[in-house]
């Protein structure tokens, strides 16, 4: 494993959800809105988009979307004769055991996302 591939989804994770803070804090604001109120806005919409990434992403891991995927992938393989699967063998549970091997955790957005909803929340309490 190289040294910055465990560090690297939470730091892409990070950027992303300050990117979308900042970005909510510049639209939001305005004369007569006090800045922590932006700024819990800003973290808050942060934490729900990097969050619910995680979340969706611990859905697919747990095999919610395969039954779909597989049944599109192999519409198009028996409709489309020139197309070929990777082997043309096996069926569902093949598949969902391939998939299964490739996917990355969802731990980065839902740890990131976690910050980010406590900082919103720290916000709020300067708000008040």
């Amino acid at each position: 494993m190289k040294d910055g591939s465990v560090i690297k989804p939470y730091i892409l994770a990070a950027v992303f959800g300050l990117a979308v803070c900042v970005a909510a804090i510049f639209i939001g604001q305005s004369a007569q809105r006090p800045f922590m109120t932006s700024a819990c806005d800003g973290a808050f919409t942060a934490a729900a988009l990097v969050g619910g990434f995680g979340v969706l992403r611990l859905i697919k891991n747990g095999g919610a979307f395969d039954v779909m995927s597989y049944g599109m992938s192999s519409t198009f393989f028996n409709h489309y004769p020139g197309a070929k699967t990777d082997d043309g063998k096996g069926g569902f549970k093949e598949w969902q055991d391939k998939k299964m091997a490739g996917r990355k955790s969802a731990k980065p957005q839902l740890i990131v996302g976690g910050v980010f909803l406590a900082l919103s929340c720290v916000f709020l309490i300067f708000t008040i």
